[in-house]
């Protein structure tokens, strides 16, 4: 079929010319939070539960406002894929209930799930949905390399591990690292797991010391401590995203007081909700982990001499509380 509209699929230049083609989509939007990744344009919106009528209102008018831009430039949305999905603790969840948008005589109701660039979001933030899917995923891969183990030498099985399995642990790390203890565990059994069968080690045997020492690799919790410092980083040296600027302050930006004898670099941590959300939140876990680092560490030139000294404080760190207990 003949178009005069349009660029080619697969090829090298599709998606920037796509991209160029979409770029004015955000200015039609003027309640919501737009986030686009080539076709996949998400609306976020917040705000508390009383006023979610007013909400679903501004939520609609920016959908309908993204239909009318399709129409007059020849493209067009497909409700029938588009989801919705209410975040929440669970108590507002369920005085809540299930949510639903009209649009166009189709009605919209919001999902328990929502699917996400690989991320899987389940409403109340428990990541429990993700983490299992990896966990499936990990172990399907895992099944398939494991008997390669007595063809190769312990190295070269090594990095096998190392490129194929372990990305599925890192991510999205910083999302779902936030977690709680229990649900994480289901990844790092998976990872202990892996590491008996490289180093050959029994089932009832202690192992973590030796992930530490020998394999170099962190646990799902420090694999999301390592990923949100790494971001705070980036943040205070202006080489993150745009979205992040101006997101943390150092505490002599905020007030002139000493808190500590050497409080120049020492990040403001803000007062947050004294529930789960807020204590997990990157400006305040974060920033309190990023506080507790040696000066030397936070005084970097470039990023990727903090990944390197990052990564082996956190690796010493882990081989110091494995050794006193």
């Amino acid at each position: 079929m003949y178009t005069i509209r349009g660029c080619p699929q697969g090829s090298v230049m599709g998606p920037l010319i796509f991209s160029i083609y979409i770029n004015d989509l955000p200015l039609v939007i003027k309640h919501c939070l737009s986030i686009i990744f080539a076709d996949d344009t998400q609306l976020c919106i917040a705000g508390s539960p009383n006023k979610l009528h007013e909400l679903k209102q501004k939520l609609t008018t920016d959908l309908k406002n993204i239909i009318d831009w399709m129409d007059r430039n020849g493209m067009k949305l497909n409700l029938e894929k588009t989801q919705l999905i209410v975040l929440g603790n669970a108590q507002n969840l369920t005085k809540i209930g299930e949510v639903t948008l009209e649009i166009h005589d189709i009605r919209i109701k919001s999902t328990e799930t929502l699917k996400s660039l690989g991320l899987t979001i389940d409403s109340k933030l428990t990541w429990y949905d993700h983490i299992n899917k990896v966990s499936r995923s990990y172990h399907l891969m895992a099944r398939s390399l494991y008997p390669l183990r007595h063809l190769m030498y312990p190295e070269t099985f090594l990095k096998i591990i190392n490129a194929c399995l372990l990305p599925k642990l890192r991510y999205m790390a910083c999302v779902w690292g936030t977690a709680s203890k229990k649900i994480l565990k289901i990844l790092e059994n998976k990872l202990r797991s892996t590491a008996r069968i490289v180093l050959n080690i029994g089932k009832y045997e202690k192992i973590k010391f030796e992930i530490y020492d020998k394999l170099k690799w962190f646990f799902p919790c420090e694999q999301y401590l390592y990923q949100c410092l790494c971001l705070v980083f980036q943040i205070l040296k202006g080489i993150s995203a745009d979205y992040f600027i101006g997101l943390l302050n150092y505490t002599r930006d905020i007030h002139m007081h000493g808190t500590r004898v050497n409080d120049k670099n020492i990040l403001y941590v803000p007062n947050v909700h004294r529930n789960n959300f807020g204590k997990r939140s990157l400006i305040y876990k974060a920033c309190l982990e990023y506080n507790k680092l040696p000066t030397k560490l936070t005084e970097s030139q470039s990023l990727q001499c903090f990944k390197d000294a990052l990564s082996a404080h956190i690796i010493e760190q882990g081989k110091i509380n494995c050794k006193k207990a």
